[in-house]
C-alpha cells in the first residue's frame, strides 16, 4: 500500500490574491520556487513517459518543434530540432545541456509567442499549464501553442496533472474541498522538500478534472479561430493528456 499526504489546499486570502494578481502569484508560487528548487528536482526528472516518447518518436526527423515549459530538458534529446522554452533560468541551465549536446533553449513564458507566427511543425506542454493560476491564463497558454506551429497540420500534445489521482499515487485529496478559484478542478499547494536543507516549499497546482482539458482547448480554439483534431485523449500516471492537430482557420 502506497502512503499517501494529504495535499494543503490555498486559504481563502490565498486565492482572493491569485485572481487579483495571478502574474505575481506564479511568480511567488511557481516561478521563485523552481529557480531555487531546480538542481534537486533536475536531479529527480530524468525517465520520460511511453506516450510522450512515442509522440516524439513519430515525428518527422526534420521537424522542428517547441518544448513549451520544458523544465530540465528531459524530452530534448528524444527529438533533433527539439527547442525548450521555460520561465526558470535554473532549469534551462539544465535543458541546455540534455543529452550529448548543447540544446537550443529559450527564456520565456509560455503565455506569449517569442517567435514568428507558425514556425513550429510540432509542440509539447508536458505538466505546465496547471501551473497557470486561472482559466483565463491556462486558455491562452495553449492559444500560444496555437500560435506557435503550422496553422495546417501543426501536432501539440498536452499534459496536465489529473485531480483523479490513482490508487499508487503518494498524493491524496483532501476530503471535501470546496475551496478553489475556478468551477472546475482544484487549487492546491504542492508541497517539496529540498534535499539540500531541509526546506519545504509549496508549489500552486491546479489539478484537472476530467473533460476539463478537453474545455479548454475548444475555447482555445474558438478565440484563436483555429480548426483543430482531436487524435488521442486519455489518462496516464495521475496526468490527462490530449494530442492535437491544427486544420486551418476557422
Amino acid at each position: 500500500m502506497v502512503k499517501k499526504h494529504e495535499l494543503p489546499l490555498p486559504t481563502k486570502d490565498e486565492i482572493e490574491i491569485l485572481h487579483r494578481n495571478p502574474t505575481t502569484f506564479e511568480d511567488e508560487n511557481v516561478h521563485k520556487i523552481y529557480d531555487e528548487i531546480a538542481n534537486h528536482f533536475s536531479s529527480t526528472r530524468y525517465k520520460p513517459w511511453p506516450i510522450i516518447s512515442a509522440f516524439l518518436a513519430s515525428i518527422d526527423e526534420h521537424s522542428v518543434g517547441l518544448d513549451a515549459g520544458c523544465g530540465n530538458g528531459k524530452y530534448i534529446p528524444l527529438a533533433k530540432h527539439l527547442f525548450g522554452l521555460d520561465r526558470s533560468v535554473n532549469l534551462l541551465k539544465h535543458a541546455h545541456r540534455a543529452g550529448d549536446a548543447d540544446r537550443e533553449v529559450i527564456l520565456a513564458d509560455t503565455l506569449h509567442s517569442v517567435t514568428r507566427k507558425h514556425v513550429f511543425d510540432y509542440a509539447i506542454s508536458i505538466a505546465t499549464i496547471h501551473h497557470l493560476a486561472t482559466d483565463r491564463r491556462r486558455v491562452e497558454s495553449i492559444q500560444s501553442l496555437f500560435n506557435a506551429v503550422s496553422l495546417k497540420g501543426g501536432r501539440i500534445l498536452i499534459y496536465v496533472w489529473a485531480l483523479e489521482q490513482g490508487e499508487d499515487s503518494r498524493r491524496a485529496i483532501p476530503e471535501n474541498s470546496t475551496i478553489s478559484s475556478n468551477s472546475k478542478g482544484l487549487d492546491v499547494w504542492v508541497p517539496w522538500v529540498n534535499k539540500a536543507d531541509g526546506k519545504v516549499y509549496n508549489r500552486y497546482y491546479h489539478l484537472f478534472e476530467k473533460g476539463e482539458l478537453r474545455n479548454i482547448t475548444e475555447e482555445a480554439s474558438r478565440l484563436s479561430k483555429v480548426n483543430i483534431e482531436v487524435v488521442q485523449e486519455g489518462y496516464e500516471k495521475d496526468n490527462w493528456y490530449i494530442e492535437l492537430r491544427t486544420q486551418g482557420s476557422i
